[in-house]
């Protein structure tokens, strides 16, 4: 593999990893506070499936520190890619890279585990349709992450560029936004 084709492939895998944590809270309309409200609004995830203020409750109950802890592995993965970026740009040493690439998709995962520990946590208290939403949301955005890493890393179609269909990020997947 090439040099720049393995640049090619880390900002793909970086991104696509990136799009399944840092997208989920923002929901389809785009940016939210610290606690992925809107001013005055439910979290995303609640107004996604559309819950009454009840079953908002319960679902803010169920995971209360998500947000805060989401927001916080977040900030340490974009971190973790812009020093990768960094290093690229400085044309550091191939072990500095591969180190920092470790570091960087660690962090990816941990955002990505994190979300996926609040759906499961949330959703014993949503009704039967209101989980099915829930997992394809989020199978959707796991699909979307797929496609970019397909279209940029290792060949094939589709791509993570598209913002009609939030994934369990949010709003479509750019890899960027926030909460």
């Amino acid at each position: 593999m090439t040099r720049s084709n393995l640049l090619i492939f880390i900002i793909a895998a970086c991104v696509a990893l990136a799009t399944l944590g840092i997208t989920w809270a923002r929901g389809p309309g785009g940016g939210t506070s610290e606690n992925g409200t809107l001013a005055g609004e439910r979290p995303v995830v609640c107004r996604w499936l559309q819950l009454d203020a009840d079953a908002s409750r319960k679902v803010q109950e169920a995971d209360p520190d998500y947000q805060a802890q989401v927001q916080a592995l977040r900030e340490q993965a974009e971190a973790a890619q812009r020093r990768l970026a960094e290093l690229l740009d400085a044309g550091a040493d191939d072990a500095a890279i591969r180190q920092q690439l470790e570091v960087s998709l660690l962090a990816q995962a941990t955002v990505e585990r994190r979300v996926l520990d609040y759906v499961l946590a949330i959703r014993p208290q949503l009704t039967t349709p209101q989980q099915k939403r829930l997992l394809d949301i989020t199978a959707q955005g796991v699909r979307q992450g797929g496609q970019h890493r397909r279209r940029y890393g290792a060949g094939g179609s589709g791509g993570a560029d598209s913002d009609a269909t939030p994934g369990p990020g949010g709003g479509g997947g750019h890899g960027r936004g926030r909460d």
